[in-house]
């Protein structure tokens, strides 16, 4: 688990609001349940990776209801890859953060959570490690990996850098959390429903990890 501000939580601190159907970091120090640290589960798909015909879609889910719980499928000539469709679901869950603050919950008692803090939660280490360790040394390199070359997935990563520079604008604090996938799955299955609406372009990219240093 890579935890921002160097805290790592367990997972079992994730607890569901029965009200408004949010799921929210609790504090081990918080003896009642709280609203303050809520979490956006994201994941990507891929099928057939690497392959001809692959097919990609990511999922986010904010609440448990419908209205939370969004696949969408790559289209058009988007390149098709699992790195590809991980931080395609991490960057969709970091701008549905910004309409997520105005929704009210289910119930009217239930606080709705402002978002100022909140925690994207994905089992990629990659989309993790990537926008938390080697994002910033790309930034202070000219964009550069530690090998001289560009990046691999660069567009991807620099869209998501514009997007938590709008939430820091803003005054929000955004920590990214790699969860085990066991605690993914409402979001790995709208991954693959995303993946399997998908009617793209054929493509032979593997998608190997960028290089780092």
């Amino acid at each position: 688990m890579v935890w921002l501000n160097g805290y790592c939580p367990s997972p079992s601190l994730i607890q569901e609001c029965i009200y408004c159907g949010r799921s929210f970091l609790q504090s081990p120090h918080e003896n009642d349940f709280s609203h303050k640290l809520p979490l956006i589960f994201t994941d990507g798909a891929c099928l057939n990776n690497g392959y001809d015909g692959a097919r990609a879609g990511y999922g986010v889910v904010i609440s448990n209801d419908a209205q939370g719980r969004k696949n969408f499928a790559f289209s058009g000539d988007q390149e098709r890859t699992n790195q590809k469709a991980e931080l395609a679901g991490v960057k969709k869950g970091l701008e549905l953060a910004f309409q997520a603050a105005g929704q009210q919950g289910r119930a009217h008692s239930c606080p709705t959570p402002s978002y100022k803090n909140f925690v994207i939660a994905t089992d990629s280490e990659y989309a993790v490690k990537g926008i938390t360790e080697w994002l910033p040394m790309w930034k202070t390199n000219g964009f550069r990996a530690s090998n001289g070359r560009r990046p691999i997935n660069e567009a991807e990563f620099r869209e998501i850098d514009y997007i938590m520079e709008r939430h820091e604008a803003m005054g929000h604090n955004v920590a990214l959390w790699h969860i085990p996938r066991s605690f993914n799955a409402d979001a790995d299955q709208l991954a693959g429903q995303g993946a399997n609406r998908d009617q793209g372009p054929r493509n032979r990219n593997h998608g190997v990890w960028p290089a780092y240093g």
